[in-house]
Order: C-alpha cells, then structure tokens, then sequence
C-alpha cells in the first residue's frame, strides 16, 4: 500500500474482517493441527520477517515534556540486502481533530541489536510528541505500508486506555482443539471503538514445557535425572535452539497469537 493511500483511507475502521478470517482458517479444528505460516516477506528490497513489528512502551511525559517513547522490534531471517527502513505518518486519531492536526511524515532510526543464527533483531526507536488530541501512527517497513503497522498514542491530558491479561497461551497438557475462539479477536474489536494505548501482560506469557521433547538431550537428561551432572555443549545448544525458535513461533507468525 502506498503512502498516498494511507493517507486517502486514514480514518478507516480496522479491518476486524480480515483478522476473523484469519482466526477462522488458521486455529485448529477437530482431527486438525496448527501449521505454522510461512514468514511474510515485506516491502523493497523483500526481507523475511519471522517475528514482530512488537512494539514496546517505553515511557511519556518525562522531564515535565509532552513526549512519548517506545521501540519497535522486528527480526529478519536470512540475508538482508540492507539495514530495514521504518517510516512513518502521524496524524489525528478521530474524525472529530482533523482540523486541529495535519497528517505529518518521519522515519524512526534503526539499531541492529543482535544476530544469532540465520536470525537478525533490529530495534527502531521511537520518539514522538503528545499532542493535545489522540494520535494514530501508521508505519511502514521498507515502504511497505500494511494495516496491522498501526497504533495508537493518547493526548497529552488523557490517561491511556490499558488493558491486561495474562497466561497467554496453554501449558502442554491442554488440547488446543477445545478452543475454537479467539481472546485477540474480542480484544481487536474493543480496540476498534476504545483504541488502546498499552497492554500489561501478567502471568505466564509462553509456556516451554515442550521443551523436554524437543531437546533429545534433555529428555535423555530427565530421565537420569542427576543434578550434579555438568552442563555438556551439547546440551546447551539443545536449549538454546529450543527457546530461540519457540519464542520465534509464539511472538512472531504463529497463528493462535494475534496481537494489535
């Protein structure tokens, strides 16, 4: 999608649609199991995207200033032809402060964090100004513009539309096929009416009990179960690879974590 669209189509409802299809095709049914979706590869030059755009809050109103921080995160797999842009417009959340504000353009700086693997994190921070009207920021990933890239900033004088949760997930004993629903979806659709300004997540946030059957070095471990045993490379790697792509799946593509 083009800038010039965005802007044409700013006011727009979320497409509340689209991610019920989503929900629909992708949870499990009975006698079914969830296939994980390819990575999406996003804007020009094509990167593939295994994890986020996450955006974490950060902070507002420090110093006795009117601003507002956070940070995006996106992790790429494979090659990268060159560091990722984010850019983004910014302009009033409602119809009813479109005269007090015009639609502005910028880019959010990029820091390459880490790569580990065939995975690389990259960081874009954000540093934004609390305006005396709500705010939408729409961005976009190597000018890519996408309608899940979007949130949400309260006024300056309003205090921020929060909702938590918690245990965001099951434990592995759960038969996910008795859950046919979506929390995120219900979530979606509050957001649409009363934009949310921040999540708290308690509880557990991913469940790894998995992990003593993907790492056959940990599940020959359990079963001696000798705690002054050493920590072997081999060992180690098993974990490291089994945490690395479980929070891949879970905070990235997978299909039972919709997020906002």
């Amino acid at each position: 999608m083009s800038a010039s669209n965005v802007t044409a189509t700013w006011f727009d409802p979320l497409p509340i649609a689209h991610y019920a299809q989503l929900v629909e095709t992708n949870l499990p049914g009975p006698k079914e199991k969830v296939v994980r979706p390819p990575n999406p590869t996003i804007g020009t030059p094509k990167i593939e995207v295994s994890c986020g755009p996450n955006i974490r809050y950060l902070g507002c109103l420090e110093d006795g200033k009117p601003n507002y921080r956070a940070s995006i995160l996106i992790v790429t797999k494979g090659e990268v032809p060159q560091t990722p842009t984010m850019t983004y417009i910014i302009g009033p959340a409602n119809k009813a402060d479109s005269e007090a504000g015009k639609l502005l353009n910028g880019e959010f700086p990029v820091t390459k964090v880490d790569t580990v693997d065939e995975y690389t994190f990259w960081r874009f921070n954000v540093e934004l100004q609390l305006t005396a009207y709500e705010q939408k920021i729409k961005y976009a990933i190597n000018d890519e513009f996408n309608p899940d890239f979007q949130f949400f900033i309260p006024a300056v004088d309003q205090s921020m539309n929060a909702m938590s949760y918690s245990c965001n997930g099951f434990s592995i004993n759960v038969d996910v096929d008795e859950f046919p629903g979506c929390l995120w979806l219900d979530v979606l659709r509050k957001h649409d009416q009363l934009h949310y300004h921040v999540m708290l997540g308690g509880g557990d946030q991913i469940y790894c009990d998995a992990i003593k059957f993907v790492s056959k070095e940990f599940e020959k471990w359990l079963k001696h179960k000798r705690p002054h045993n050493t920590l072997t490379p081999e060992l180690d790697a098993s974990f490291k690879q089994f945490y690395l792509n479980h929070y891949m799946e879970w905070f990235g593509v997978d299909p039972t974590s919709q997020h906002l």
